[in-house]
């Protein structure tokens, strides 16, 4: 940048040059990281072999909204945003869908996600970063898509960030694979990882939906759709099933002789009950809920 022969000061410099970045609303803060995924979600690979993908009922569906978006914004950069993409197990599938003229962003806050995220989808723009300081300008995104993520941060703040950076009339789409917690081994299981943190943002725990709750008042989402579909087939042996329970994020911080001690009261639960205990085949059952919001950037 150049300036006139009587040049500026260092303060007005600076100042010009913060006015310049706040313009542009880039933030650049520290990321922050709920201290559970945080320690929880080191070991990716083991994260991406133990967990369900989505259906492609699940994915044409999501295509299909992203696609149906029309927007004339000269900002937008991006036609797909995605927070807390993980290992790239929704990235992988709905990137392809979409096609490759289609502007995606792939963006994981966890280190040991993020080199996992970009094997899987060589082709995909990644980026580290944290749901509440995306580095992009205003309105430089269509779709915001949150694939088993959006539990972790459920804050005004970061709907005022995602907000910030989606085009009037663009989608967030939220997206869960969610297990039957009437099944009994199911709900024991779950009862019994919930004994050891209960700090652990859950998306939804005996048919509460706790993060749904930052939406209660918040004018710039309207809720536009909720769609419930089979979840994809996941079925194995007693170890298929601890070893997918091991890569929940509470158990997988754990170390030593409590990460044994907590594997081992698994096994003991699936023992107990008659469809898993010495089952070489069991199901665990899952569905895939998708809820859709609307961006309004005026209230």
């Amino acid at each position: 940048m150049r300036y006139g022969e009587g040049g500026m000061s260092l303060l007005a410099k600076g100042f010009t040059l913060f006015s310049a970045c706040r313009s542009r609303s880039y933030r650049f803060i520290k990321m922050s990281v709920h201290n559970v995924a945080e320690t929880g979600f080191q070991k990716g690979s083991h994260y991406n072999a133990n967990r369900p993908s989505y259906s492609e009922e699940a994915v044409a569906l999501i295509a299909s909204t992203i696609s149906g978006i029309q927007t004339q914004d000269a900002a937008v950069t991006y036609d797909v945003l995605e927070l807390g993409a993980g290992t790239g197990l929704l990235t992988k599938k709905l990137s392809k869908k979409l096609g490759k003229t289609s502007r995606y962003l792939a963006t994981e806050p966890s280190a040991g996600f993020l080199p996992v995220l970009q094997e899987s989808c060589p082709d995909v723009e990644t980026r580290m970063c944290a749901a509440d300081s995306i580095p992009l300008a205003d309105c430089a995104t269509k779709v915001v898509v949150c694939a088993q993520s959006f539990h972790w941060f459920p804050y005004r703040h970061v709907l005022d960030e995602i907000r910030r950076v989606m085009v009037n009339g663009g989608k967030l789409i939220l997206i869960w694979n969610k297990k039957d917690w009437s099944v009994p081994w199911v709900n024991e299981i779950q009862s019994y990882i919930m004994t050891q943190d209960d700090t652990r943002p859950v998306h939804n725990v005996g048919g509460y939906l706790a993060w749904r709750e930052v939406f209660q008042d918040y004018t710039g989402f309207k809720d536009e759709e909720y769609v419930k579909l089979p979840g994809v087939e996941f079925k194995g042996n007693q170890d298929f099933v601890v070893d997918h329970i091991s890569s929940i994020s509470v158990l997988a911080g754990l170390t030593g002789e409590r990460s044994r001690q907590a594997l081992d009261a698994i096994r003991a639960i699936l023992q107990k009950h008659p469809e898993t205990r010495d089952n070489d085949s069991i199901q665990i059952p899952f569905s895939t809920e998708i809820y859709i919001y609307t961006c309004h950037k005026t209230d």
